[in-house]
């Protein structure tokens, strides 16, 4: 839990008593490595040729069946990622809530207090990109410093005008998830070419990110 905050922001009443839901993150104030960082974290990862091969067609989100089949074969196991933004300030305008984020942490699914990895036949049902639209998860009393939190589930359930205060600095929303291959050769991953200035410093950007969003819990 976060203590010590500055005297100005306990005078906010906005910090005391977050605006309800849908609050949209403001990517103007994210750096533009971090921003990069984040591209395609979404479906299954990382997108390795073989899984391209096996889909024959355009790589989306939802698994085409010979993918389903590649990771079943290979008894692939996954964990659940959430990218979870944690709001510093919100400002609102013709009714939308802006969120400037502090920091954005990745927090793996877990059961009974251990990460949970799953097989391909669980995965395959899971249609995240719904829920993350329909609920916007989220965690509450999250300190992304520590890593720990009191509470996850829809932000609506916890941000409405009878829910118990929440400091706005504990608030993480849940702005993407990806299921996160626990085995994957790094030499068979597919990765997008983002126009830096050099080769070198494309290829230390992409081996920096892939060690952080694609190493296992």
């Amino acid at each position: 839990m976060i203590e010590n905050r500055p005297a100005l922001l306990l005078d906010r009443s906005d910090y005391l008593r977050p605006p309800k839901v849908p609050v949209r993150i403001e990517y103007a104030s994210v750096p533009e490595l971090i921003k990069f960082s984040l591209i395609q974290l979404s479906g299954v990862q990382p997108i390795i040729e073989a899984a391209a091969a096996a889909a024959g067609e355009a790589l989306l989100d939802a698994l085409s069946p010979g993918e389903i089949d590649l990771y079943r074969e290979r008894g692939t196991q996954f964990q659940l990622i959430s990218v979870v933004a944690s709001l510093a300030h919100i400002t609102i305008h013709d009714g939308i809530a802006s969120a400037v984020p502090y920091a954005i942490s990745l927090i793996p699914a877990q059961k009974r207090g251990a990460v949970d990895a799953r097989g391909i036949d669980l995965i395959e049902k899971l249609d995240t990109a719904r829920l993350l639209k329909e609920y916007q998860p989220s965690y509450i009393g999250y300190d992304p410093f520590a890593g720990d939190w009191q509470l996850y589930g829809p932000a609506g359930l916890f941000l409405r005008d009878q829910a118990p205060k929440c400091f706005l600095d504990e608030v993480g929303l849940v702005i993407e998830q990806y299921f996160l291959a626990t085995e994957h050769d790094p030499d068979d991953l597919l990765r997008v070419n983002l126009g830096f200035s050099s080769a070198r410093a494309e290829e230390k950007f992409h081996r920096h990110r892939e060690l952080l969003v694609f190493r296992p819990f």
